[in-house]
């Protein structure tokens, strides 16, 4: 990965904390930016947003909509993640907590590569397309 500003969003402080350690040992520049708060000013590459069992993706659709560079989702509700495709142009990657845990430098690299489109990793042997 090259050296990237990566925006880091999620509900709790201890949330945004260890997945921007992780981001860090990648060798990015983590940003935590509160769920929900005012955009950061700074240039962003790519945006990781974090949501827990308890926040459903829609509730945060018109705060994405703000968001200009691309956006990793990370949710437990996956179908609910990829239907913001509709309405999110930022919107590149969706996928659950585990599979991004284990794997955050190949969900990053994924992301820098999708072109259009939003990519759905589903199960460890799925992977879905939606197109805009």
């Amino acid at each position: 990965m090259t050296k990237q500003t990566i925006a880091v969003a999620a509900d709790s402080a201890a949330g945004r904390a260890a997945w921007a350690r992780r981001v860090t040992e990648l060798g990015a520049q983590p940003i935590p930016v509160p769920l929900r708060s005012p955009l950061p000013t700074d240039h962003v590459d790519l945006w990781v947003v974090i949501l827990d069992a308890h926040t459903l993706p829609i509730s945060i659709a018109f705060w994405l909509r703000q968001i200009r560079a691309r956006i990793v989702l990370i949710t437990p509700h996956l179908p609910a993640g990829q239907s913001l495709a509709q309405i999110v142009p930022a919107l590149c990657l969706v996928c659950a907590p585990p599979q991004a845990s284990a794997g955050i430098a190949d969900v990053l690299a994924l992301a820098e590569s999708i072109r259009s489109g939003v990519i759905a990793l589903t199960l460890p042997a799925q992977v879905s397309l939606c197109a805009r």
